[in-house]
């Protein structure tokens, strides 16, 4: 498996739609920080959400056993 860091392609759960989608890693918080529940990756998911006022896209923040890195 790659080592996760920015700018890394992974699939992660889209939180609407709950189904496994492409993202790219945006931000990495590391562990020290809120608690030492880290890391957590915000990951950017490739689709935009469809919504009747627009698409817009979709960030969210994930711990990284929700994720898995495209080799």
């Amino acid at each position: 498996m790659q080592k996760l860091r920015v700018g890394v392609k992974v699939i992660a759960r889209h939180p609407f739609s709950n189904e496994m989608e492409e993202a790219v890693i945006l931000r990495i918080r590391r562990r020290e920080e809120y608690g030492g529940r880290g890391p957590f990756y915000l990951v950017r998911f490739r689709e935009p959400d469809k919504t009747p006022a627009g698409p817009r896209i979709i960030r969210r923040w994930h711990l990284e056993e929700d994720i898995e890195s495209i080799e």
